[in-house]
This record gives structure tokens, C-alpha cells and sequence, in this order.
């Protein structure tokens, strides 16, 4: 596949001219898309992976991410130091990969089996969460609806938890939130 690389500006892939929001209507975007720091996301339908950001250990490069403001993502979401603020997640989404801390603040992020729907190194303050998120040990959640299984290995201060199989690691903090029992 072919990389897009976004560094600054507002882009729509709702359209084939996705600068100025006009052109023809584009079914997908078929390309590994990388959006950094200056660049926003405002819709469109993703077919292959997108890189809001990039945390490579072994070359130790680090570009903070942008913000993804909207649109269907069909594959896997790397977040990495970016912000998700909307959108529909069908695949996982890795929030946070190596020492780039991203924020959820909303979205819709489907169930993906036994699989991880998120998996969470930063903050999560807002968003519906319909399958298993892993929340690790610098991860905080503030806020959001879980509907599938929480598993937190971090801190927990607000949300709406309710799955009758949330499970809640004992090395985890709890001082908020409401819980279905």
C-alpha cells in the first residue's frame, strides 16, 4: 500500500478533493495514512491503517499526532501523542504507543471479539465503548460509556460502566464513576 502523510491543515476524505471539500464522492481511502502535529482528520471512510502519529523505538523517531475529528475507520487507529475527538472505530485502536501519550475525548468504538476494542496509555475523557478496553497502569479514565468488559491497570475517576462482566484489576485506583451491578 502507498502512505499519505498529513502535516498541517483541515482535510475531508468524504470527497476527491479532500483540501477544500469538494470533487466527487470517494468511497474510501485505500492508503496507510500518517496524520502529524498541524493536521486534522474531519471525515472520510478508512479502509487500511492510520497513524495519528508515529513512536518508532528502534529508529527513535517521534512525531506527535494530530487530531482525527471525524470519519469511519475500518482498520486499525495507531494514536501517538495525537487527539481522537470523534469518529467510528470498527478495528482497534492502540492509544498511546511507547511513551507518546494520546487522548479519547469521544467516538464510537465497536467490539472486536476477545480482541481489544482500545487499549489505552493515556486519557480516555469521553467516547462509547462497546467491547474490551485495556486501560494500563499511566492510563486514566475520566470519562465515557463502557458497555463491554473494562479490564484497568491504571485510574479510573469517572465514566459510566455498564457490563455486567466489567472487571477492575486490583493494582488499579477507583475514586469515581458509576458502576452496573
Amino acid at each position: 500500500y502507498g502512505r499519505l502523510t498529513l502535516t498541517s491543515g483541515e482535510w475531508d476524505f468524504s470527497n476527491t478533493k479532500p483540501a477544500d471539500g469538494t470533487g466527487s464522492a470517494l468511497s474510501a481511502v485505500k492508503c496507510i495514512v500518517q496524520i502529524n502535529d498541524g493536521a486534522t482528520v474531519k471525515g472520510g471512510t478508512f479502509k487500511i491503517v492510520v497513524n495519528n502519529g508515529v513512536y518508532d523505538r528502534e529508529n527513535d523517531i517521534r512525531i506527535k499526532g494530530g487530531i482525527i475529528a471525524g470519519g469511519t475507520f475500518k482498520s486499525s487507529v495507531n494514536n501517538c501523542g495525537g487527539t481522537i475527538k470523534n469518529g467510528e472505530f470498527t478495528h482497534c485502536v492502540n492509544d498511546n504507543l511507547g511513551d507518546a501519550k494520546g487522548t479519547i475525548e469521544g467516538g464510537t468504538f465497536a467490539s472486536n471479539g476477545n480482541f481489544d476494542s482500545v487499549t489505552n496509555y493515556g486519557i480516555i475523557s469521553g467516547g462509547t465503548f462497546n467491547g474490551l478496553v485495556t486501560s494500563y497502569w499511566s492510563g486514566i479514565i475520566e470519562k465515557g460509556t463502557f458497555n463491554g468488559k473494562v479490564s484497568n491497570y491504571g485510574s479510573i475517576d469517572g465514566g459510566y460502566f455498564l457490563s455486567a462482566d466489567n472487571t477492575y484489576d486490583t493494582a488499579s485506583t477507583v475514586s469515581g464513576g458509576v458502576f452496573k451491578t
